[in-house]
This record gives C-alpha cells, sequence and structure tokens, in this order.
C-alpha cells in the first residue's frame, strides 16, 4: 500500500492506475469536488474501489450547526461545497462508470459525545448508529456519508 498527496483535481497518473482510493474527508475542502470525484473514476481500474466519508447535509444537521457555532471544537476552511448530499454525488460520478452504494452515519454531535470517557462514547456512538441507520426513516439523517463506489 502506497499514500500518495496530490492535487485531488488532477492526479498525476495515467488512467485505470489503482486498486482503489480513499479519500477521507476531503472533498468539503474543494473548490471542484465534482471534478476530483472525475479523477477518482479515470484513475481507478475496472473493479477498483473508492472509499469516502464526508460532511452530510442533513436536515437535522442545524442542531451539530447551531452547537459548532456556540461552542467550536475545531475550526477548518470547507470549500464551496462544505456539506454534500447523495445526490451530488450521482451526479458527480454520472457516466464515470462507477457504481454507488451510499448510506449515512453518525446521528449524535461530538459535542455531547466527547463529555464522555472513550469507551462509553464508542459504544454509544456503536449503538445510535446500528439503531437510527436499520431504521428507515432515520437511516437518511446521518452527520456523514459513508460512499463506496467500484468502477465497473
Amino acid at each position: 500500500m502506497s499514500f500518495i498527496v496530490a492535487d485531488a483535481t488532477t492526479f498525476p497518473f495515467s488512467d485505470r492506475t489503482f486498486g482503489g482510493v480513499i479519500l477521507y474527508g476531503v472533498l468539503h475542502h474543494l473548490a471542484d469536488p465534482a471534478k476530483a470525484c472525475r479523477e477518482i473514476a479515470r484513475v481507478l481500474r475496472s473493479r477498483g474501489v473508492y472509499f469516502g466519508l464526508e460532511n452530510h447535509a442533513s436536515p437535522v444537521r442545524l442542531f451539530f450547526d447551531v452547537l459548532q457555532n456556540a461552542f467550536p471544537i475545531w475550526y477548518e476552511k470547507a470549500g464551496v461545497k462544505p456539506l454534500m448530499t447523495l445526490s451530488d454525488f450521482r451526479q458527480w460520478f454520472r457516466r464515470t462508470g462507477v457504481r454507488l452504494d451510499m448510506t449515512t452515519c453518525t446521528f449524535l454531535p461530538p459535542h455531547a459525545v466527547n463529555l464522555l470517557p472513550v469507551g462509553l462514547a464508542t459504544r454509544l456512538v456503536r449503538a445510535t448508529d446500528a439503531w437510527f441507520s436499520g431504521n428507515s426513516l432515520t437511516a437518511p439523517f446521518g452527520g456523514l456519508i459513508v460512499i463506496k463506489g467500484v468502477k465497473g
């Protein structure tokens, strides 16, 4: 396995170079996340896999944003699209040959979880993710989008 740092919108590699691409919390910092998605598709081999995790524009995100604005626990500079939807990813990967499987996770704001001891926080996040993800009414509302894309 190799780790590479490069411009996500113009990878310095030939087409179909990699069996896997991981971008964890990167796209929401970019000026053109759609272009980065096309680059991911370009450098993936047939049956290559893309894994990603990005901020979700969930309707309940308002609660997290209120807490973050009142009591910031980190600072970051986001790009033009700090929150994304499943539809965004479908559009960005359209006609790239990458089949997407997406879900949401993380239903508790970090402000609540960070107050707990690590072991208890881990168990609570796992339990709430399992419960909310398994419920068709709440599954679409996680704070993060988990993306798995496989190139055909």
